[in-house]
């Protein structure tokens, strides 16, 4: 069984597809989030925290679209299914979600 992380889904208007650019942004930010040490992350993650709240309602949207059974949860299997277009592995995408959620 794999680790879930947890980010309360919002009701919020559905997001517009992502052009070639975000996904090639987010494929950079996934490898270098994933290789980042403990001390980065958090740092990484109170920034978030303290993003406009515009940014947050954003992520929000796009967490509940990866969130496959809509719980607020997301399992490995929504996670890999979110970034299946990024051509990773099974081993780069397991490595990128351990990373995540350790």
């Amino acid at each position: 069984m794999h680790q879930r992380n947890n980010l309360h889904s919002s009701s919020e208007k559905e997001t517009p597809p992502l052009d070639s650019k975000i996904i090639a942004h987010v494929k950079q930010n996934l490898e270098q989030f994933s290789d980042s040490c403990t001390l980065k992350k958090l740092g990484l993650i109170y920034i978030a925290h303290r993003s406009p709240k515009e940014r947050v309602r954003h992520l929000r949207r796009l967490y509940s679209d990866f969130d496959g059974s809509q719980d607020g949860m997301m399992t490995f299997e929504d996670f890999k299914a979110a970034i299946a277009h990024l051509n990773y592995t099974e081993d780069e995408i397991s490595k990128i979600f351990k990373s995540a959620v350790s």
